[in-house]
């Protein structure tokens, strides 16, 4: 009964992301379906849903707050899990905070709570580390990473300590409201 997100996709269809129940999906041409956390094929990997975006193929990218990283293809309507899996094409964490999508790159962004900032590449099926250890790095965005948005080729990045910029190109971190907690979505 608690929501924790709601994502609105470019089809005409709701995602109800909630806390320790799953997402629910309302698709208006096929009625509603459900998608509990059980680690089977079409479910996903924790109940506790955070933040979702859709990216150009019509993929929805669904974080989990404890289970990684799913991926849903509402055409077929199957799941696949990103788990850390201890090397470097995984993600290595499983507490997913923020996500973010880059259309022009084709790539995910996801803050993961401690471990620090990564990028998928949908394309090679990979992800690299952005930003490990945050909070070490004097004048960057502290371990708590809550906000991503992608805005005029930069990424915007909420953290318990101010607001930050990332150059999509470079990857250079630059404080922008620094020392202060703002929430966007």
């Amino acid at each position: 009964s608690s929501i924790y997100s709601l994502y609105s996709g470019d089809q005409g269809y709701i995602l109800i992301g909630t806390y320790y129940g799953g997402v629910n999906y309302f698709d208006p041409d096929f009625g509603i379906a459900y998608f509990p956390a059980n680690q089977e094929r079409n479910g996903l990997s924790h109940p506790v849903i955070g933040n979702m975006v859709e990216d150009k193929r019509g993929t929805i990218w669904i974080c989990t707050e404890g289970g990684g990283l799913n991926s849903f293809n509402p055409r077929t309507r199957q799941v696949r899990h990103f788990q850390s899996k201890g090397s470097s094409e995984y993600l290595p964490g499983t507490n997913l905070k923020a996500i973010a999508y880059d259309r022009t790159q084709d790539e995910l962004y996801l803050a993961t709570y401690p471990l620090g900032l990564y990028a998928y590449d949908i394309r090679n099926d990979r992800f690299r580390t952005i930003l490990q250890d945050p909070g070490a790095q004097r004048g960057g965005p502290a371990d708590l990473i809550h906000s991503l948005q992608i805005y005029d080729k930069q990424l915007y990045i909420g953290a318990t300590n101010g607001v930050f910029s990332m150059n999509l190109r470079t990857s250079r971190i630059s404080p922008v409201i620094p020392n202060r907690y703002i929430a966007f979505s």
